[in-house]
């Protein structure tokens, strides 16, 4: 497949467990958002000479990319979805293909051994991939939520453009509310009653903050003038504020914050913790690489 081709497509990975079902039909809602294909990429990282019931592996792996299939044509046509079963580990695998996509989309994973497995998978993806990272939880018994804010974590000016800029764009998709946090720096007094005589932010940091958001909004706002958005400043753990009103989005946007040789090449503490215990799809907004 060219470049272009998979420029038009959006990316999932997918094994059969009910996390990545749940994958799978986001990420088939996103390629029909955008009149995209769908690229399903189920990675086969043990190969068994038989299945369950001696079923032979390759049977197995058939009936499983089927069943995958018939799920995503339930929300997408037929022509549009393209299933493709490899040898190998998932991260490369996935990794391999993300070059030229416009995202990639992976289930996150239940707390315990399995899930920590599921979970290294999107957080390699995350700090790894060439294409924005859309990591799902568990949506429980009433599917994925498809209404709803999307909220995007805003870090400073030059940090957030590639958070907002998707942030921005799924909001529009979706005809939704956007909610840009910022985490003030200024804390003091915070759950406290204020000391007679002083003022709760004598140097006035809260309004720096403020205009930080602001100036970070601003290109967006005019490039997206349909989108309306709401401002909030926080104060505390930015990583537990925003899995705190998480239970409110359908989508959660965050950032990359490279502190190495390689720009964006690092997610961090926040975007990690979030992948890992936000209540709603939590999209990583890396850089868009071409596959050539």
């Amino acid at each position: 497949m060219s470049g272009k081709d998979e420029m038009s497509s959006v990316l999932v990975g997918f094994d059969g467990t009910d996390l990545a079902r749940a994958a799978l039909v986001v990420a088939a809602g996103e390629a029909n958002l955008r009149g995209l294909r769908l690229r399903i990429l189920h990675a086969v990282e043990a190969v068994e000479g038989a299945g369950e019931s001696g079923t032979p592996a390759g049977v197995v792996e058939a009936e499983l990319a089927e069943k995958a299939a018939a799920l995503a044509r339930s929300v997408l046509p037929a022509g549009r979805v393209d299933v493709e079963t490899v040898h190998g580990w998932a991260v490369d695998e996935l990794l391999a293909r993300s070059a030229g996509a416009q995202m990639l989309v992976l289930g996150r994973g239940h707390p315990g051994v399995l899930g920590a497995l599921l979970g290294s998978v999107a957080l390699g993806a995350a700090t790894g991939a060439s294409c924005p990272v859309l990591v799902v939880p568990d949506p429980g018994p009433g599917g994925p939520r498809s209404e709803g804010i999307v909220v995007v974590g805003v870090h400073g000016v030059e940090d957030s453009t590639d958070a907002l800029q998707e942030a921005f764009t799924e909001a529009d998709l979706r005809r939704a509310q956007l909610v840009a946090v910022h985490t003030s720096r200024f804390a003091a007094w915070a759950g406290a009653p204020e000391p007679a005589g002083l003022s709760r932010d004598p140097l006035g940091l809260e309004r720096d903050e403020a205009a930080v958001l602001r100036d970070a909004l601003l290109p967006f706002r005019a490039k997206f003038p349909g989108v309306g958005v709401t401002e909030q400043l926080g104060e505390g753990n930015p990583a537990q504020i925003l899995v705190e009103i998480s239970a409110q989005a359908q989508m959660l946007v965050v950032g990359t914050r490279g502190r190495g040789p390689v720009e964006g090449l690092v997610l961090g503490s926040v975007g990690q913790h979030l992948i890992r215990h936000a209540n709603c799809p939590v999209l990583v907004a890396r850089p868009h690489v071409d596959g050539g």
